[in-house]
């Protein structure tokens, strides 16, 4: 593969996560139920990022 056609790859892999992520922002701004979509959304995003992170207990 030559470094145009990897060029190409990388901005169409861009192009389509950019167009998803316009397509969910949409979703939930325009859409009946938006709110309770995004609000679930940011839900999961941070119960998985606390998941991830080990507990730090003091005593």
């Amino acid at each position: 593969m030559s470094e145009d056609d990897e060029a190409a790859a990388a901005r169409r892999d861009r192009r389509t996560r950019n167009l998803k992520r316009a397509g969910l922002a949409a979703t939930i701004l325009l859409a009946p139920g938006g709110f309770l979509l995004g609000s679930a959304l940011v839900w999961r995003y941070y119960r998985a990022r606390r998941a991830s992170t080990p507990d730090q207990q003091t005593d």
